[in-house]
């Protein structure tokens, strides 16, 4: 016998009030079944929504970081081969023969000092040198400064300008990079 058979012999034999109800749940449970659906799917859908978004700011955050890298590179590509043009470079020297072309060294208040160098942890040390200066104008340290900022191989660390009566002391901290010393 076929189960359609029985369905159908059960139908019949409903009035019709029983006919609407069995039609209503019927309806009702389509709809529920539909409204469950809809709902997964969106539930879904923001989910995968969110998770893209996720991915597409890592992959931005990542793009960001592998440029930096790449700008690293390069810095480190620019500073090996300064670095390499002048493999004698010694900052008092230098800083002795500025302070003279700028006819500064009688203001100097104690002579230029080299500090110890200072491990970056990369393949460079930093040297630095301090000095002090007292009796200067303001175009004396612009001279300074603009003559430090022109010589590639140094810069300029910590600067301190203090006015004293008509006169300007300055306190400076220039530095440059040496590549470390190899270790046998």
């Amino acid at each position: 016998m076929n189960p359609f058979n029985h369905v159908k012999e059960l139908v019949l034999n409903l009035d019709q009030k029983q006919v609407y109800q069995a039609t209503g749940i019927v309806f009702g449970v389509m709809v529920l079944l539909c409204g469950a659906t809809i709902f997964w799917h969106r539930h879904t859908m923001n989910n995968l929504a969110k998770s893209l978004a996720k991915v597409q700011q890592i992959q931005l955050k990542s793009q960001v970081l592998i440029n930096r890298a790449e700008q690293v590179k390069q810095q480190q590509a620019y500073v090996d081969a300064l670095l390499e043009k002048d493999t004698t470079f010694k900052i008092k020297q230098y800083f002795d023969l500025l302070t003279k072309s700028l006819n500064l060294e009688l203001r100097l208040s104690k002579p230029a000092e080299v500090l110890d160098a200072q491990d970056l942890q990369v393949n460079y040390e930093e040297i630095r040198l301090t000095a002090s200066f007292t009796g200067l104008n303001m175009r004396d340290i612009c001279d300074l400064l603009e003559a430090i900022s022109k010589n590639k191989r140094i810069y300029t660390k910590e600067i301190s300008i203090t006015k004293v009566a008509q006169a300007l002391d300055l306190s400076i901290v220039i530095a440059t990079l040496q590549p470390k010393a190899v270790q046998t």
